[in-house]
């Protein structure tokens, strides 16, 4: 939300911010109820749609919750914890723990996201062979 980052104090909406974060909470609440569910394979779900592999929903959910959480002031603001999204934080960390998403997330990352970040990639030699 552009006015919670950049306002100035005095210039803050606070509609608009409450109405982002109660959005925000809304979704990592059925985020995190599907998370919790069992299917089978553990007491909670690994990925968003079950089964043991990720699918494109986990991959484009992802980033959206690591950028969150990687900024502070919003995951402190937005209460992005374990105690509050015990499913959806494991299921974060377990997906931030896969060596090609750690790949991923340093292609075009800015520092605050990614110390070791790429500029660009365009083969397989731009990674060091632990990163596989």
């Amino acid at each position: 939300n552009i006015y919670f980052f950049y306002a100035p104090d005095d210039r803050k909406d606070k509609a608009s911010i409450d109405r982002w974060a109660l959005e925000c909470k809304r979704l990592f609440a059925v985020l995190d109820t599907q998370l919790q569910k069992a299917d089978g394979l553990s007491p909670g779900r690994n990925f968003i749609l079950g089964g043991s592999e990720p699918t494109i929903a986990d991959f484009a959910v992802y980033p959206w919750i690591r950028g969150l959480r990687k900024r502070e002031k919003i995951a402190v603001f937005l209460r992005m914890d374990a105690e509050t999204y015990p499913g959806m934080i494991r299921w974060a960390d377990g997906m931030g723990e896969r060596k090609g998403v750690q790949r991923g997330a340093r292609v075009n990352a800015s520092p605050m996201m990614a110390e070791n970040g790429l500029k660009e990639r365009h083969g397989k030699a731009d990674f060091e062979a632990e990163a596989y």
